[in-house]
């Protein structure tokens, strides 16, 4: 048990090290949250992720349809048209793909680089900076998302609460993170590396943790769940490719970056196998994802 350091989501100090690929990371043994030693930190986020992480050629993505895994949950919960928040939008191709389906979408993103990317390719608004700054005035928006943006943050306490007063009464957030107890961290040190992510993860969730602080905040958890395990359905895809199972092709009228892939839907709440569901609990995934509501 290491001596002088606290757990900085519920302070306890009964802390030991964790075995990470690489960094310095501890897990707290009371609410097994595991987070990096401050120390290790970027010292400044705001530069990091501005000039280090999105480089001078960063460019916008040429194939959205990698994000419709993303649609079944968010039109699940939170229906059109309604005024959306993306924090960490980088350069918007999510929000891209909102917008074309019906949403009214804003983006915040510390990247001036990556929002500029956004703004001139897209055409829409996204904000320089973090949800420290006073960027919208409170209950600005029908629902709030975070993907792979919350592992990140320094002080995860704060930024609930401040996406808490951004929503609604009744508005949703949509979190989705890493998954610390995921079935692939622990058969793959590969997985696992990609989960911890040194330096850039300063925390790794679990579900456990991700409840807490969400009803902490005052939020209603209305699904908190993981993926399938990604070794598991990497297996499956490389037996349908050697089959040659061909995917269904998009409705008509519909554009393929914006189809909903059936066979990438985790958890898809309404047409979700029961053999589906067993498996994710059987063989958790890489990522793990929380709905709630703002009463």
């Amino acid at each position: 048990m290491k001596k002088n350091k606290q757990c900085p989501i519920c302070t306890s100090k009964r802390v030991k090290k964790q075995d990470a690929p690489k960094g310095d990371f501890d897990k707290c043994l009371e609410c097994s949250v595991v987070f990096l030693d401050p120390e290790q930190r970027a010292a400044d986020q705001e530069a990091y992720y501005s000039e280090e992480y999105y480089s001078k050629e960063y460019k916008v993505r040429n194939d959205l349809s990698v994000f419709n895994y993303r649609l079944p949950f968010f039109e699940t919960f939170v229906a059109k048209p309604a005024k959306v928040l993306e924090v960490g939008a980088a350069s918007g191709d999510f929000l891209a793909v909102l917008k074309h389906r019906g949403y009214e979408v804003t983006g915040l993103e510390l990247s001036t680089r990556a929002a500029r990317v956004g703004e001139t390719h897209y055409g829409l608004t996204i904000k320089q900076g973090d949800l420290s700054g006073d960027h919208f005035p409170a209950e600005s928006f029908d629902a709030v998302a975070m993907y792979h943006v919350f592992a990140h943050v320094l002080n995860p306490k704060a930024d609930l609460k401040k996406m808490y007063k951004l929503l609604k009464p009744g508005g949703t957030l949509i979190i989705e993170v890493p998954n610390g107890s995921s079935f692939d961290v622990w058969i793959s040190d590969h997985y696992k590396e990609s989960v911890y992510d040194f330096p850039n993860h300063t925390y790794v969730y679990n579900a456990t943790v991700l409840r807490k602080l969400a009803e902490g905040a005052g939020f209603d958890v209305a699904y908190l769940e993981p993926s399938l395990s990604y070794w598991l359905t990497s297996r499956v895809q490389k037996i349908v490719d050697l089959l040659k199972i061909k995917p269904s092709s998009p409705r008509k009228n519909e554009s393929p970056s914006t189809q909903p892939r059936k066979q990438n839907t985790v958890g898809s709440l309404k047409g979700e196998s029961i053999l589906r569901r067993v498996l994710r609990k059987i063989l958790p995934g890489m990522k793990l994802t929380l709905i709630a509501r703002k009463p």
